[in-house]
């Protein structure tokens, strides 16, 4: 059985606790938002197609039949935008690279900390990228509202969602930094201490009205209006990506062994997805 935790009342207005967090729905209605597949990038620039998703290639940057890749810069994001044609690859020292029908993008100057994370805005002409200091670089029509780097802050940032007219940075130790538009709807600092598991991702509703933190341990945690819709019931090794549908009906969880989690009212994709000999494990995913 899933774990769960009510946010107030459930749907009979009954309150009530467990082991997750976030409003549990129980409906076996089949309603499922078609989404036609998504990508899975692993640590050695692999991008694994999994449904329907198609293939653009893989990064050129690395040989995959390069025994000593410690010296290489490694790949650390996938981002996709709406149209699912294409799909841009980041690299921990910023590089970007484009595949399909995307448009190129190339960070100016150079950053002291490591890229973590990349994400289009909702236009798709537009990418953000956080650093793991709380510095952010715009590129494209993506506004800039703001950086984290002066806060002080106490952990690395390790994701980057857009919401509205702005975006959310999120740290490792479950602190959320809203920027622009971007509500705020807490963080999740007593989950992560209570799990001992690092938080590795968040995503945001498509109200652009709350967010989904995701743990390492596949522990997911919904806030403002997102609903909780379940985490894995059986999870081997880390979880590594949260994909969110975009009728806000649930979500996907990948792992770093490839494997897909669908909850909620989402399109069943191939729960596991075998990754090729040599790629490396499973870092980041996106949408098709």
């Amino acid at each position: 059985m899933a774990e769960w935790v009510y946010e107030g009342k459930d749907e009979s207005g009954e309150e009530g606790e467990g082991e997750g967090i976030g409003s549990k729905v129980e409906d076996d209605s089949p309603r499922l938002r078609q989404i036609g597949g998504l990508w899975i990038l692993t640590s050695n620039t692999s991008i694994v197609p999994v449904g329907e998703a198609l293939h653009f290639g893989s990064s050129a940057r690395l040989d995959l039949e390069q025994e000593d890749l410690t010296s290489a810069p490694a790949p650390i994001g996938l981002a996709s935008p709406s149209t699912g044609l294409g799909y841009w690859i980041l690299f921990e020292d910023g590089l970007i690279e484009s595949m399909g029908a995307v448009i190129g993008f190339e960070i100016p100057g150079t950053h002291e900390s490591k890229a973590v994370a990349i994400a289009p805005n909702y236009r798709g002409d537009g990418l953000y990228v956080a650093f793991a200091d709380g510095s952010i670089s715009t590129l494209g029509t993506a506004i800039y509202h703001g950086s984290a780097i002066e806060m002080g802050l106490e952990s690395p940032i390790v994701s980057i969602a857009t919401s509205r007219d702005g975006y959310l940075m999120l740290c490792e130790n479950g602190k959320v930094v809203n920027f622009g538009e971007a509500p705020f709807h807490g963080s999740v600092y007593e989950s992560v201490e209570s799990h001992q598991a690092k938080a590795v991702d968040i995503v945001s509703h498509s109200s652009g009205d709350g967010y989904w933190i995701l743990l390492e341990n596949g522990f997911v945690i919904a806030n403002g209006r997102c609903v909780f819709y379940g985490r894995p019931e059986e999870l081997s090794c880390k979880a590594v990506s949260i994909l969110a549908s975009p009728d806000g009906e649930g979500y996907w969880i990948v792992d770093e062994n490839g494997g897909v989690h669908g909850q909620g009212h989402v399109t069943v994709l191939p729960g596991r997805n075998e990754i090729p000999e040599g790629a490396g494990v499973a870092i980041s995913a996106a949408l098709a």
